[in-house]
């Protein structure tokens, strides 16, 4: 019908063909329709089989269930231009799609004749045509699609599909020929011809290792479940040899050289005639795109998430911190009355979370957020009293004085630590008398941060220093805009340090400088190692030269 039919009439459909052997079958399997029937008419050699409700008078109207089930498929009223192929078809086995396209073939398609040695099919739809392209690929054939002008239409604009490749002609022989009907002598003229012709290349195959697996369900899991819960849909998905997805949008961008693939019976990689094989680049793509439209859009929604997903990794938590307040975001410290167990939002700037501490971990961090819902903690030996757990532990406290949870009670974390550390021969000095304050320099509370954090927090010992004697080096911030292999200067301390030997007995120095805006892993080799191990072992502020890769 969709080759050689009408579905235009307002109750029944018409079929037309010449073949005695074509109408024959069409007949045998329309008749299987609910309250179907046809008449035939031969006029001068066409055959003209209309197909009616044989339960109601032609006068008084009607609809065979043929014509139902074509409606149901959407294919009433289609004319030439406007035909397709339904989505159902789509869903087919691989069998049932060859012998769709051998039927199809039986109308309009080309399969053999004097000077012209490659099928063909044509038609005055441009949808019915790539609709055919899609699903040639499902059993693995190539075509290729031409325009061409109809002289006998009025010069409208035709489409004909070609059968493209030798490979793709051998799978057409086998797959498809055995459903044609009507033109046996086409067929066997075909199968003659190439294999008398020596096969020759004539399209590039690149076709990768083909896995004998399929992520996902099994075909009899899902039979199971479509069967269970009496769904259509999915047990209709069990005989379905390729999963595909539909394309919804297509951009000319014009016309390229490439090369013609075709696709193994088991892989299951098209889309619509589209290779999809790298999709997990494109859902690469779709995450970057995501990730970048919430860091634009909901920038303290997106640091709070990705701060806590790289919580315990200090380098990822010191570089995402400084991108946030590069941003204007301030990343807050723990506060043991107002910190979540992660990382959270608070107003316009982000809390630091108890589990992202050194030492304290998601467990304790749940403890203390839990014990604090019956009401916030009122001073250090509040915290102490009501948290008795066995995972908060003196290593757990330790960590949240130096990390500061503790300041919006009493910013005295020297005394604080006095306090917890106790006497080993009486009970702890928090039962004692109360300790004299002691004075602590930034430097020490800058060391604190970092044994809690990983990384310098609410400063760098070495900012005004660095700021000071920095002249023309650049921030190690800033390396990410050198080209690599430009030479650089840097100016920083050195904060770890490691000598070894290679094979041949050279002398490797491998060392981390650090900044005020982060730091940077440095290698020096022969034959400079000499003149500057001995330098580079000493405390202090360096300036170093070298060539950034």
């Amino acid at each position: 019908i969709i080759s050689e039919g009408n579905t235009c009439h307002p109750n029944g459909v018409y079929f037309y063909s010449k073949s005695e052997e074509q109408v024959r079958d069409f007949v045998q399997n329309v008749k299987r329709f609910e309250n179907t029937d046809v008449t035939i008419k031969n006029r001068r050699g066409l055959y003209e089989v209309y197909c009616r409700n044989k339960d109601v008078n032609k006068f008084r109207g009607g609809k065979s269930g043929f014509k139902k089930w074509l409606e149901e498929l959407n294919l009433n009223s289609k004319n030439s231009l406007n035909k397709f192929i339904p989505d159902i078809v789509f869903s087919l086995s691989n069998k049932k799609i060859a012998k769709f396209i051998g039927r199809l073939w039986s109308g309009d398609g080309f399969v053999f004749g004097k000077g012209n040695s490659v099928p063909f099919f044509s038609t005055s739809s441009r949808k019915l045509a790539y609709d055919l392209q899609d699903l040639l690929l499902f059993i693995g054939i190539v075509s290729k699609i031409s325009e061409k002008r109809f002289k006998y239409k009025d010069g409208r604009v035709g489409y004909t599909l070609h059968i493209h490749g030798r490979e793709s002609i051998n799978k057409f022989i086998e797959f498809v020929c055995p459903f044609i009907v009507g033109k046996d002598e086409e067929v066997k003229n075909l199968i003659e011809y190439y294999k008398s012709v020596p096969l020759n290349i004539e399209t590039k195959e690149f076709v990768g290792t083909i896995h004998s697996y399929k992520k996902g369900f099994r075909r009899e899991t899902l039979r199971k479940l479509g069967e269970f819960f009496g769904s259509h849909e999915i047990l209709r998905h069990t005989d379905n040899d390729i999963y595909w997805d539909r394309v919804e949008s297509i951009e000319y961008v014009g016309n390229e050289e490439t090369y013609d693939l075709e696709i193994e019976n088991f892989h299951n990689f098209i889309a619509n005639g589209i290779v999809v094989h790298n999709s997990h680049s494109t859902a690469y793509a779709t995450i970057s795109y995501q990730t970048a439209y919430l860091k634009a859009h909901y920038p303290k929604e997106f640091f709070t998430a990705l701060l806590t997903s790289v919580s315990g990794n200090e380098d990822k938590e010191e570089v995402y911190i400084k991108e946030a307040e590069s941003m204007g975001i301030k990343v807050l410290p723990p506060d043991i009355n107002k910190s979540g167990i992660y990382f959270k939002i608070e107003g316009d700037a982000i809390r630091f979370g108890f589990s992202a501490i050194k030492n304290v971990g998601e467990s304790a961090a749940r403890i203390i957020v839990d014990e604090r819902e019956k009401g916030k903690y009122r001073s250090f030996y509040d915290f102490l009293t009501r948290c008795k757990s066995g995972k908060i532990n003196k290593k757990v406290i330790e960590s949240l004085i130096k990390a500061g949870a503790f300041d919006s009670l009493n910013k005295d974390r020297a005394l604080l630590l006095e306090e917890l550390k106790g006497d080993e021969k009486k009970k702890p000095m928090l039962f004692s008398e109360p300790l004299k304050k002691r004075k602590v320099s930034k430097g020490k509370i800058l060391d604190w941060e970092k044994e809690a954090f990983g990384f310098y927090f609410s400063g760098h010992p070495l900012k005004n220093y660095i700021e000071k004697m920095r002249k023309n080096e650049i921030k190690i911030s800033n390396l990410s805009d050198v080209e690599s292999g430009s030479n650089v200067k840097l100016i920083g301390a050195i904060t770890s340090f490691r000598h070894y030997k290679t094979k041949r007995g050279d002398v490797v120095l491998k060392f981390i400088l650090e900044d005020e805006s982060g730091k940077i892993s440095i290698v020096a080799f022969n034959p400079v190692t000499s003149e500057v191990e001995n330098f580079l072992r000493k405390e202090g502020v360096i300036r170093i030269e070298g060539e950034y890769r």
